[in-house]
């Protein structure tokens, strides 16, 4: 952010990597609450599929509306405090983030629907890694600022998607795999589901942390520079006794 004065950039720092944070729990939890509610109660009792379906729909909502308004108003938060030249700059990179990220998404969502096997859930996990990657870039190029935390948890996907591949591709020769499909699928879909609650929680509660981390360290510093010029500064009776230590001129 080059166009941007220094504590606008500051700012905009801490309110995106919050937005983040909260927006990768969010999905952390509600995945999780989907996951239990799928295998325990569509499980053990009979749970109409509309029923199952408007539950999810109803999780994806309370997710897609959680990261709309976090990153809204981060947005807004952060064209309050730009100048108007700063405030067209910023949009105008904010439209090209936006675009990549949506490109991101298509790209790497394209393997859900081209493999249709029991490795599909495994998918999941190198879909939403190549995302986090496309966000970690994006946010760099564009605005010169790296979320580490989004690289340490596509990392962390991929690391899993490669290690769960290379197990399923050793026993492709076992012919048992192909009588029991239905129970790798359930195995991979666990996997799967497991590691994205546990990466996306992990990586939105790093994020969320270093954000409060900035925020204090950044209050901090005003605080000791407003203490430090204070102290500079002589006080009123300070100065009273310096004027009436002077001698009066004579008229």
């Amino acid at each position: 952010m080059k166009y941007a004065r220094e504590h606008v950039k500051r700012y905009w720092v801490f309110a995106y990597r919050r937005a983040l944070g909260i927006s990768m729990v969010t999905f952390a939890i509600t995945l999780a609450v989907g996951m239990i509610f799928t295998t325990l109660f569509a499980n053990t009792f009979y749970v109409h599929p509309v029923a199952e379906l408007a539950f999810w729909a109803f999780l994806i909502l309370i997710t897609t509306m959680t990261l709309v308004v976090s990153f809204a108003s981060a947005h807004i938060s952060s064209l309050k405090l730009m100048t108007e030249h700063e405030s067209r700059q910023h949009s105008k990179y904010v439209a090209v983030w936006l675009f990549s990220i949506i490109v991101g998404v298509i790209v790497f969502t394209l393997p859900l629907a081209l493999i249709n096997s029991f490795i599909a859930p495994l998918m999941f996990l190198f879909s939403f890694g190549g995302i986090l990657w496309v966000l970690y870039i994006s946010v760099t190029i564009l605005f010169r600022h790296s979320y580490r935390e989004l690289a340490y948890g596509a990392t962390a996907l991929l690391i899993v998607f490669a290690i769960a591949m290379l197990a399923v591709t050793g026993l492709l020769s076992n012919t048992q795999l192909y009588l029991n499909a239905q129970a790798y699928v359930a195995a991979t879909l666990f996997i799967a589901m497991a590691t994205l609650i546990i990466v996306f929680g992990g990586t939105g509660m790093m994020l969320m942390f270093n954000s409060t981390n900035e925020f204090v360290r950044e209050f901090e510093d005003t605080v000791h520079l407003i203490e430090g010029r204070q102290a500079a500064a002589p006080s009123p009776k300070g100065r009273r006794s310096a004027r009436a230590g002077r001698p009066r001129r004579k008229r």
